[in-house]
């Protein structure tokens, strides 16, 4: 019987142990190395600015930097269930929101406005790495999404493509913007 019980309290204890690891240190990590790949990018945004690349007061610059300070800020926010929620389940709705009509104009006025080819390299750049990180993020967050992500890598390289390609692909840059512009939001109201 005594047995039993040490065996039950020391499996109750892995469990605790485990979850614990998961749910609390490992995403201390996660979310602590995506906010500093996001700094790093943030840094080589106004790095360029900075050298003259591109002005401080480019309107697309502050767009990108803005929603950048608004993924750092919510970072800890970014989950699987999120990430589908958004691009999935309330696409109709988000659609439909002022809040993502006035990003899309915003950010596609500023675009065209923007002369420089390599202006609007450095942002879309900046803005395919941002979307990258928080992909990372979000499948390192979910081992399910970890699993499909082996899979999918697995039969991209079978085909001789990238998965950076398949995530940041003309093609699925829309799907993205519903969460740029939330994170925009996210950086304005910080900003203020």
């Amino acid at each position: 019987m005594d047995s039993q019980l040490n065996d039950s309290i020391l499996l109750i204890a892995l469990f605790i142990g485990i979850w614990y690891a998961w749910f609390v240190e490992y995403r201390s990590y996660l979310n602590d190395s995506t906010r500093q790949r996001l700094f790093d990018i943030r840094d080589q945004l106004f790095n360029a600015a900075e050298a003259g690349e591109i002005d401080f007061d480019n309107e697309l610059y502050c767009i990108t930097r803005t929603t950048l300070n608004g993924v750092i800020r919510y970072t800890h926010q970014l989950s699987a269930m999120h990430f589908i929620l958004t691009l999935f389940l309330g696409r109709n709705d988000i659609k439909n929101s002022p809040q993502l009509k006035r990003y899309q104009e915003r950010w596609e006025d500023a675009f065209l406005k923007t002369e420089s080819e390599h202006q609007k390299k450095l942002i879309l750049k900046a803005q395919k790495e941002m979307h990258l990180t928080v992909f990372y993020h979000i499948v390192r967050g979910s081992l399910f999404l970890r699993a499909v992500l082996y899979m999918t890598a697995l039969l991209l390289i079978l085909k001789n493509r990238k998965i950076d390609n398949a995530v940041t692909s003309k093609s699925v840059r829309s799907k993205w913007t519903m969460l740029d512009a939330e994170a925009n939001c996210i950086g304005q109201a910080v900003a203020s």
